[in-house]
């Protein structure tokens, strides 16, 4: 076990794939430090799009800065788990250019900084090392659907359009007379086929690739949290925040 160090630092943050209400947001930030150099990363920021008030978008990241080693990690906050792999770092000029593995993902409820946060990380020759780092979690169990408005939670490898891999997005639609689409689509845009579970729904999907589930009816149902597990073809695993519309049960 090598000797390693924490750090927990509030810093500015800004992030948002809508323009933000202000240029002031919050991050929350945790950090495993060997040497006086900072070998692992984990943060987590909070932004409010200016098109929807109720709106909450949070962004996850964990950066590996080894350059020799891949980092497996969980990242747990009140026991909602962000998981998967993080690739070594590259090598620019003789320095460590971080890499990272990024959740995206929003809510309509009330947000706040998670009780307890730590994360858990692996690497080849090193074992097991922990760090503090909290997050921000939603902190209702429920909440109204509405109507016209999506939930989503996107798996990336950067702050880039390109960087997306998987995204998981529930949407509902006002057909008219009294009755709503909600439709669940999953959509790979990785390289690699992909198993996924996510609201209820167990699919394959190869690169490129998307799967889309409607149902109709008249009732207006609730967000509620949930979690999307995704298995690419090198069997590397990811857990991560995509929260959705719930269904109708039996539609109607």
């Amino acid at each position: 076990m090598n000797p390693a160090k924490t750090c927990l630092v509030p810093v500015l943050f800004l992030l948002s794939e809508t323009p933000l209400i202000s240029a002031e947001k919050t991050m929350l930030r945790g950090q495993l430090e060997e040497g006086g150099n900072i070998i692992c990363m984990a943060s987590s920021g909070k932004s409010a799009p200016i098109a929807s008030a109720e709106e909450m978008v949070v962004v996850d990241e964990v950066a590996n800065h080894l350059i020799d080693s891949a980092y497996n990690f969980t990242w747990d906050a009140d026991g909602v788990l962000f998981r998967g792999t993080v690739p070594p770092a590259s090598k620019q000029d003789g320095k460590a250019v971080a890499r990272v593995r990024r959740q995206k993902w929003n809510t309509f409820r009330p947000i706040g900084e998670s009780k307890i946060g730590g994360v858990g990380v692996t690497a080849v020759g090193r074992g097991d090392e922990t760090f503090t780092a909290q997050r921000w979690i939603v902190q209702a169990q429920q909440g109204k659907a509405i109507s016209g408005k999506s939930l989503y939670g996107i798996l990336m490898t950067g702050a880039k359009e390109a960087d997306v891999l998987v995204t998981c997005r529930s949407k509902i639609v006002d057909k008219g007379s009294g009755r709503y689409a909600y439709t669940y689509t999953v959509t790979n845009s990785s390289k690699s086929a992909i198993d996924f579970e996510w609201a209820g729904i167990k699919e394959t999907i190869e690169a490129g690739k998307s799967f889309e589930r409607s149902i109709e009816s008249q009732k207006l149902t609730q967000e509620v949290s949930g979690s999307a597990k995704i298995v690419f073809k090198d069997n590397s695993k990811y857990t991560i925040t995509a929260n959705y519309w719930k269904a109708p049960s039996g539609g109607g």
